[in-house]
């Protein structure tokens, strides 16, 4: 295999974590300090671990 053959049989970029589907959502000043609150007073390390886990709370996922 040439030099040229390995570059191109590299996948680049980062390897996938899974099968989920990525939303955006657009957040006003005040939703995302509740949201912070909310993530600081469950133990929540980011804003989209705490985000998923009030949608799992709420639709009982």
């Amino acid at each position: 295999m040439t030099d040229q053959e390995k570059k191109l049989a590299k996948k680049m970029g980062r390897p996938a974590t899974g099968r989920g589907h990525t939303i955006g959502v657009r957040l006003h000043d005040a939703e995302l300090a509740a949201l912070d609150e909310w993530m600081v007073k469950n133990g929540h390390a980011t804003r989209a671990g705490a985000a998923k886990a009030i949608i799992k709370e709420k639709l009982k996922v």
